[in-house]
């Protein structure tokens, strides 16, 4: 009275849909050299605040530790289109990638003013900015320090909206076992495999995936 099966589909999400999803983000430099990154999205366990501080980190040149993420809330942050997975990374990450290489440009060039140095004989170095063939350098927490002193605060704000859509694909299989006798059925194993493009955070991306299996094979079976 227990059969087994075998069976596949596929699917596609859409991401950062044209013109549509939009979103923007706003950077501070703080005067501990630190930055602060206002986004409009809502992290609901997807892990984007993580992310999202690693693409602003990356752009601007500093560890991660560097950025604190203030998000969700519209009173103060820049608007978005909405908290979609595929969307937040798309269309906000870019938004935040832009912003954070307008960050760079912003400090260095007032290192360049503070230093009396011209720009192309800088080098941006983690948490400090460093003369070419010398020891002359200004750290970012006296390069923040100064400009708050000096009442010349450092902040950008970026928007981005896709003109292409980047899809992700998925492709499930499963194996299951159906009693006939009492119409249960039991999942014996299932595979899935995503075209996602490129993976900021693997971790997070792999239980992303495993979560929407999980909840595929619940709506499939009990809800």
């Amino acid at each position: 009275n227990k059969f087994r099966g075998v069976g596949m589909a596929i699917a596609r999400q859409g991401a950062g849909l044209l013109e549509e999803e939009i979103a923007s983000a706003t950077i501070n430099f703080n005067e501990d050299g630190s930055f602060m990154l206002f986004i409009g999205t809502t992290d609901f366990g997807t892990g984007s605040d993580t992310v999202l501080a690693q693409i602003c980190a990356e752009s601007i040149g500093v560890p991660t530790e560097s950025i604190t993420v203030l998000s969700s809330d519209t009173d103060f942050t820049s608007f978005n289109t909405g908290s979609y997975t595929p969307a937040t990374m798309y269309a906000s990450g870019n938004a935040v990638k832009k912003a954070g290489k307008k960050m760079r440009e912003l400090i260095m060039e007032e290192a360049s003013t503070t230093l009396d140095i011209d720009l192309d004989k800088l080098s941006f170095d983690r948490d400090r900015i460093i003369v070419k063939g010398s020891d002359d350098e200004i750290t970012l927490k006296a390069l923040g320090k100064k400009l708050i002193c000096s009442l010349r605060p450092l902040f950008v704000c970026e928007s981005y909206v896709g003109h292409k859509s980047p899809p992700p694909y998925m492709a499930g299989f499963a194996e299951v076992e159906v009693n006939t006798d009492t119409g249960k059925v039991y999942v014996e194993k299932f595979v899935g495999v995503f075209d996602i493009g490129t993976v900021i955070n693997p971790p997070l991306a792999r239980i992303q995936a495993e979560g929407g299996i999980l909840q595929g094979i619940g709506m499939a079976l009990y809800e």
